[in-house]
């Protein structure tokens, strides 16, 4: 009795981790989470009372697998519900094999470390999942450029931000902010960092060079602005483009060395 309410624990757990790893691959909603953990858990832990060849076996656990599946999530259509299914199915083996390599590979015998490898295991699974998701995001609001300045075009990847309602005063124009790594690309050694923070006379080699104040969450600090001869998206030049420089990396944040103005997606529709 003892193993089986053991193996009822085990499998209870694995069914909730599983379901919630298939909602969170297919970012879909899941229902009744414990409801259906709980029956197929009782199903699975004495199907012995049953007497099952090898492929009947199979079949009552297709079967359970599938009736957890229609309890767990809505679908409206048979290609959304093998989609759901499948990964239900993948991640079945997935979390199975894992328990099956913790016990009998690696000889663990205790019933917390086997609940603790399997819950770890599910939090490194919704990690990576979470992080191939925003990249996969960020990729889509992601283009390639070219800033010309001086007859010279340097190609960059810029991310399109939505939150970056960023206008000079003085010209009333977008400000695209751009890194230090994009700035020592444009204009190579002529200028450099001391040159910005103590605002030396090397700046004058900047076309209408000028400091204007960005907000930040916590302060409000003081960016170089200037413009550059031309900018090209998908085909379309912009010429006098504003550009404003951050010492910010959000290269690691978006992934991309320049973020746009929200203009380019209203005007230009590069949504």
């Amino acid at each position: 009795m003892i193993e089986k309410l053991y193996l009822f624990a085990l499998f209870f757990l694995i069914e909730v981790i599983i379901t919630k790893t298939t909602s969170i691959i297919l970012n879909e909603e899941r229902k009744r989470l414990f409801l259906s953990a709980f029956l197929m858990s009782i199903l699975v832990v004495f199907s012995s009372v049953f007497l099952f060849s090898k492929i009947g076996f199979v079949f009552y656990c297709l079967g359970v697998s599938v009736w957890c599946v229609c309890l767990s999530f809505d679908f409206c259509s048979l290609k959304k519900f093998l989609r759901i299914f499948s990964t239900f199915a993948l991640t079945t083996i997935f979390y199975l094999g894992a328990n099956y390599f913790l016990t009998n590979y690696i000889g663990i015998k205790s019933t917390f470390a086997v609940f603790a490898g399997i819950v770890v295991l599910f939090m490194l699974v919704k990690y990576v999942s979470k992080g191939l998701k925003r990249k996969k995001m960020i990729e889509v609001f992601c283009k390639e450029i070219e800033i010309v300045n001086g007859g010279v075009a340097t190609k960059w990847k810029a991310f399109l931000d939505s939150g970056n309602l960023l206008f000079d005063p003085l010209t009333d124009k977008p400000v695209n902010l751009i890194n230090w790594r994009v700035f020592c690309h444009i204009f190579g050694e002529e200028i450099k960092l001391e040159d910005v923070l103590k605002k030396t006379q090397k700046l004058k080699a900047l076309q209408f060079y000028h400091y204007i104040a960005f907000n930040t969450l916590n302060k409000t600090d003081s960016i170089l602005v200037f413009q550059v001869d031309a900018l090209k998206i998908d085909g379309k030049t912009q010429k006098d483009v504003t550009l404003g420089l951050s010492l910010k990396n959000f290269n690691q944040t978006f992934g991309s060395d320049v973020i746009l103005h929200n203009n380019y997606a209203t005007e230009w529709g590069l949504e």
